[in-house]
């Protein structure tokens, strides 16, 4: 359920769901928090909790990449992950998570055939989610 308060000159909204995340979001009109709060909701009945979540919009694939090859990649015995992971960062590093497509990938994946990398995918690609490994199949969100 949403809630709106007034806080230092604008309108807080405020939504809770059993299981989720709270959800916060300030506007300088109370017309605009109501809009954004009744959208939310709306959202929520329609079971498309993805679309709430905005972390894709605000991450990129240079820092999830950054974070990866400081975290997991020193962990492992086999350093071409971390190899790959470059590559893609160099690719894709300013894309935010939620922009990149099936197609952008699956040029990428050919650019690299074309160029003589070896026959196999390069190993990052098995940490992407199949479905943007292949060409028309939309982007990250289900």
């Amino acid at each position: 359920m949403a809630s709106i308060l007034q806080r230092g000159g604008g309108w807080q909204v405020k939504i809770r769901r059993k299981g989720a995340p709270t959800i916060s979001r300030t506007f300088d009109l109370k017309v605009d928090a109501e809009t954004w709060a009744r959208e939310v909701e709306r959202e929520y009945q329609r079971g498309n909790i993805a679309a709430l979540r905005n972390d894709a919009g605000r991450v990129t694939i240079g820092e999830v990449a950054d974070r990866y090859l400081s975290e997991v990649v020193p962990l492992k015995r086999d350093h071409s992950a971390g190899t790959h992971t470059r590559m893609a960062k160099s690719r894709f590093g300013a894309f935010f998570l939620g922009s990149v497509r099936s197609v952008d990938v699956a040029t990428w994946r050919d650019e690299l055939l074309r160029s003589g990398y070896p026959r196999r995918p390069p190993k990052v690609l098995h940490l992407w989610p199949p479905k943007l490994l292949h060409p028309g199949r939309g982007d990250l969100t289900h």
